[in-house]
């Protein structure tokens, strides 16, 4: 994953440095198709601000914090996408199992209708005919 680092009004330490690049690497064991990873890190008085861009599953992911201190807003900006992560992560994988489940009950539905395609389609005949008020013709 590429991380890029930009720092608005001051200059960013190594220690700065050295723990966006160790929390970047802690998304990754959530997710290992992570592209890029943009932090912009902003001073302005006694506001630190932080911001993550994630791009990730085709997705963009934005955790964003302000704190008095750098490092807590660093943290918690990457818990935001952490959580952020998995619930997609989740969203993704129960998806695919309900269209795995959808595909499996509407297989079996079309082989019942099969075996007694006759009834249903005077069923459907009448229930349309009740439904516009029209009397089907004999």
């Amino acid at each position: 994953m590429r991380t890029v680092i930009t720092a608005r009004h001051f200059e960013v330490s190594d220690s700065l440095k050295d723990r966006i690049h160790k929390a970047a690497a802690k998304l990754e064991r959530f997710d290992d198709r992570i592209v890029d990873c943009h932090v912009v890190m902003d001073v302005q008085r006694h506001r630190n601000s932080v911001e993550v861009l994630l791009n990730a599953h085709g997705h963009t992911l934005r955790g964003k914090d302000e704190s008095d201190n750098m490092y807590s807003a660093i943290d918690a900006a990457f818990e935001k996408l952490e959580r952020q992560l998995k619930r997609l992560d989740s969203k993704l994988n129960d998806h695919r199992t309900d269209k795995e489940g959808f595909v499996a009950s509407l297989t079996e539905e079309t082989e019942e209708s099969e075996e007694d395609e006759e009834g249903e389609t005077q069923l459907e005949a009448s229930l349309t005919a009740e439904d516009t008020g029209v009397t089907p013709e004999a």
